[in-house]
């Protein structure tokens, strides 16, 4: 979130996103006061990954085109390894969501901006947890949002009155940058 470090001798600059699959081991040396977001699970997909991925500030793939939004994915469940979804969100204007689900259990942490959902308002540094199959809905708040998204596994979103959707930046339109590292 703040700050840069080197990953197994790789740099990991401001804005870029350090993966590390169940049963890898890797060294991070903060270069400078370093803020960072950690998520995982309790138990991992088991798909026998050990690898560190390592990527810069624009991600793997940047998409948001059809949804209003900026999204950098730093992966997007197409791994075959982790199949973690990890990505930021982006919203400088205020933005309404469409009601809609995930198939799988995924966290929200709110970096800058906020958001409401209901009767109540989110601001920066709240973390909500939606379970998997639950339907919601969110409004960005005046003057946009900025948020991370991780769900542990391949996940499908599915909008009111609409066929389920493959979450991946594929999936959405996305363009592929490769900022790894």
């Amino acid at each position: 979130m703040e700050g840069s470090a080197q990953v197994d001798g790789r740099p990991c600059p401001p804005g870029g996103a350090v993966v590390v699959e169940s049963g890898a081991t890797a060294t991070l040396v903060a270069e400078s006061p370093l803020r960072a977001a950690h998520f995982g699970t309790r138990a991992g997909p088991g798909l026998g990954g050990c690898t560190v991925h390592v990527f810069g500030p624009r991600g793997q793939w940047l998409s948001g085109r059809l949804e209003g939004v900026n999204a950098t994915w730093f992966t997007d469940s197409t791994c075959a390894t982790c199949r973690a979804a990890f990505f930021v969100v982006d919203s400088p204007d205020r933005f309404r969501g469409p009601s809609h689900s995930h198939s799988q259990d995924e966290v929200i942490y709110l970096v800058g901006g906020g958001v409401r959902m209901g009767a109540h308002r989110y601001g920066a540094g709240t973390a909500l947890s939606v379970p998997a199959n639950v339907r919601y809905a969110f409004d960005g708040l005046e003057g946009g949002h900025r948020f991370l998204n991780f769900r542990a596994d391949v996940s499908y979103q599915t909008n009111a009155g609409a066929a389920p959707l493959l979450e991946t930046a594929a999936a959405r339109e996305g363009v592929y940058v490769g900022d790894l590292r």
